[in-house]
C-alpha cells in the first residue's frame, strides 16, 4: 500500500493529499467507485451543501462516524 500512496503522493494531478486514516479494511465501501475529479464553483458546491444538509441529523451522524472511527456506514 506505500508504494501506492507514494504514487498518489507524486501525481502532480493530486493537489493538497491528505492522508487521514491508514489501516486494515474488512471490505471495500465502494467498490465500484473509480477516480474522478471535478471543479467545484461556489454555486455548484452550495447546492451541494444544501442537498448534504438537508437532514442535518443524518449529516451529522454520517460526518461523526468518518471522522471518529473512518467508516461511513452503520
Amino acid at each position: 500500500m506505500s508504494e501506492l500512496l507514494t504514487r498518489i503522493e507524486n501525481d502532480h494531478r493530486n493537489v493538497e493529499f491528505p492522508l487521514l486514516r491508514a489501516g486494515t479494511v474488512e471490505w471495500r465501501d465502494f467498490g465500484e467507485w473509480s477516480m474522478a475529479s471535478t471543479v467545484a464553483n461556489a454555486d455548484s458546491f452550495g447546492e451541494m451543501l444544501e442537498t448534504f444538509m438537508a437532514d442535518k441529523a443524518a449529516a451529522a451522524q454520517v460526518l461523526s462516524r468518518f471522522i471518529l472511527e473512518g467508516r461511513w456506514h452503520a
